[in-house]
């Protein structure tokens, strides 16, 4: 990413909180500068309800 200077598609996963439990994400990086050195910024939003209410759907 940083070679390309291009940033990801969305990409969902799941984390592990503090206390153990997962959480489903999707997560995006995309190349900055900081301080005028290279940098990923990355975004993660909590998509758990999303996907709980996909998985009652199917």
């Amino acid at each position: 990413m940083l070679v390309d200077n291009k940033p990801t598609g969305i990409i969902e996963k799941q984390l592990r909180r503090f206390d153990g439990s997962l959480v489903d994400v999707e997560t995006t990086c995309t190349p900055v500068l900081y301080e005028d050195k290279k940098a990923i910024q990355s975004v993660a939003r909590d998509i758990t309800k999303r996907k709980e209410i996909e998985r009652t759907l199917e």
